[in-house]
């Protein structure tokens, strides 16, 4: 039977893990919660935080996985170095990189020509009052590197009186301060 780990375990990821277990693998869930409910459905749960990724490799190396399944972004890079160490399919860790950081991210699509709203990265205040002088109101700010953040730290600020408070918002969810300044563009769809 093949086996393969899961990263995250929690209410939001049992329909996968359902399905994986179901369609005749050996899952292999970790997740930091020690009552991940991911637990309940798979063959195997650990506790783990899959943030760790020596943590991960060792494990996938002592159940012989053959393959490794990021469930969130949070995984992704770690997938994507176990899947390297042991020569699993897998995205390669700059792929990895560039899908979870938007700086990069960003810098790759204007490197290829992608269209993309105009940004500025900066993290002290004086750099985000010279960025919107360049970018304008309404403008965008969110964190440059904002792995597990589902859209955490992301703000529209609409004019100067309002900038302080939204930088001080954007830079509260993580650690790494690096923020995205950009140009706001309305949605045409309602």
């Amino acid at each position: 039977m093949k086996k393969i780990i899961i990263l995250g375990g929690s209410r939001y990821y049992l329909k996968s893990i359902q399905l994986v277990t179901e369609n005749g693998y050996h899952t292999i869930v970790l997740d930091k919660n020690k009552f991940s409910p991911g637990f309940l459905v798979a063959n195997d749960g650990i506790e783990c935080d899959f943030s760790d990724k020596e943590k991960v490799l060792s494990i996938a190396k002592e159940y012989k996985v053959d393959a490794i399944v990021p469930l969130n972004d949070v995984g992704v890079p770690v997938a994507s170095y176990v899947s390297q160490k042991l020569g699993l399919i897998g995205i390669s860790e700059e792929v990895a990189q560039k899908s979870t950081n938007k700086d990069l991210m960003t810098q790759t699509w204007k490197k290829s020509g992608i269209p993309y709203s105009k940004s500025i990265v900066v993290s002290k205040k004086k750099e985000f009052y010279e960025a919107v002088k360049e970018i304008g109101f309404p403008c965008i700010l969110k964190p440059a590197v904002g792995i597990g953040g589902a859209s955490r730290g992301v703000i529209v600020v609409k004019k100067q009186i309002d900038l302080d408070s939204a930088i001080t918002f954007s830079q509260s969810f993580f650690k790494e301060k690096q923020t995205i300044l950009e140009t706001f563009s309305e949605s045409i769809y309602e």
